[in-house]
């Protein structure tokens, strides 16, 4: 905000009221005086603010309140002209504490200011908070859709339309029905239908195929030549785990071929749900590879060339996947799925094996029904 012009000659108090008037770039705020001082006081919508000055004297009031006006405009936060900025916004949301991890919240963040350059052409610290509601996530649909190509539709499913419907719940979720009171605390005038959208309609899509046996054959070429990616890959695919707990996995999470993933505050680690629960290790060669590993220690050391250990696990392990056929936008997250289906197939297998040995029993014991196998003769497992 720029400096206001040289200051008038404030008026006087008023002696029915005891009210006197600031003048502030280009508007009038009330002062009344009350028992403990002067109090500046305005209700008005885009322009709120409730100072006590501390001082009967006109003078002294006058200039602290000019003071407070001065540091609320130097303040992106807490500036009132237009009900705030979005960027004012993002720092509250940032700054906020909430259940995001600080680089989902910076990642809603992301979204948000993409949204606001395509929709508005602006930067988020010249869009105001006011403008954000069903109609601006509208404009952005119809101008995503246009940039694939087609008209904005709520009846056709698209393919396209599960990016446009990722983007705008990202950046929505910054405006969560509980976040906007502490928006509107810190002086931000929010909507209250500012998260309202209508979600585009977008068909079911399969996940890419890939050539599992392919995979598991040239991951096991991986031992001899990067020890590392080895156990980054097998960890993901043969015991399910994400990206953030294979890098500060420890060797004290090993409990003989299972993992056990919990909070762990001494090392300044938190699960992602807070439920713990134990992931079993499904190949034999990896679960032998991680025994030895010394409690303490990080299961996957940092790289030997002093690189950025976060840039390694963010880049390498997904170009890997994708230049052996995993062709997801998160290859290394795909692996969970190859694990699940893993997990499932066993435990199919192992229901299908303990029925046929009922029903052999049965067949042996001469039982018209394997219910009396069952309730009679077989062991409890």
């Amino acid at each position: 905000m720029t400096n206001p012009a040289p200051e008038k000659p404030q008026p006087g108090p008023s002696k029915s009221t005891k009210t006197a008037r600031l003048k502030w770039d280009g508007r009038e705020y009330p002062l009344t005086l009350e028992p403990s001082g002067w109090r500046l006081r305005s209700k008005a919508k885009g322009r709120t603010v409730n100072f006590r000055t501390g001082t009967t004297n006109l003078r002294t009031a006058l200039t602290r309140a000019r003071e407070h006006m001065e540091r609320l405009a130097s303040d992106p936060i807490r500036s009132r002209k237009g009900g705030g900025t979005l960027e004012a916004l993002a720092a509250v949301y940032l700054a906020t504490p909430k259940r995001t991890k600080a680089a989902v919240g910076r990642d809603n963040i992301s979204r948000l200011r993409s949204i606001a350059r395509l929709v508005t052409g602006k930067e988020l610290d010249a869009v105001t908070c006011r403008e954000v509601g069903p109609e601006f996530w509208e404009a952005y649909q119809k101008k995503a859709a246009a940039k694939f190509g087609h008209a904005y539709d709520l009846a056709t499913r698209r393919p396209e339309n599960v990016r446009i419907n990722s983007a705008t719940r990202a950046a929505r979720s910054i405006f969560l029905p509980r976040l906007l009171t502490i928006y509107r605390r810190e002086g931000l005038d929010v909507r209250p239908d500012a998260a309202e959208c209508q979600a585009m309609p977008a068909p079911w899509l399969p996940h890419a195929d890939v050539d599992d046996a392919a995979l598991v054959a040239a991951w096991s070429q991986l031992a001899e030549f990067d020890p590392r990616l080895w156990l980054v890959i097998g960890l993901a695919r043969f015991a399910g785990l994400r990206r953030e707990e294979i890098a500060s996995m420890r060797g004290s999470w090993l409990v003989g071929a299972t993992i056990e993933l919990r909070d762990r505050p001494e090392e300044g680690w938190w699960t992602k749900t807070g439920k713990p629960y134990f992931a079993q290790i499904v190949e034999p060669t990896l679960a032998a590879g991680l025994a030895g590993i010394p409690a303490g220690a990080l299961v996957v050391s940092d790289p030997p060339d002093g690189s950025d250990r976060g840039r390694w696990f963010e880049r390498v392990p997904q170009a890997w996947l994708k230049a052996h056929g995993v062709a997801d936008r998160k290859p290394l997250h795909r692996l969970r799925g190859l694990y699940a289906d893993a997990v499932a197939t066993l435990t199919r297998d192992a229901v299908a094996a303990h029925l046929a040995g009922v029903q052999a029993a049965s067949a042996a014991l001469g039982h018209t029904s394997t219910a009396t196998t069952v309730a009679h003769y077989l062991t409890p497992k």
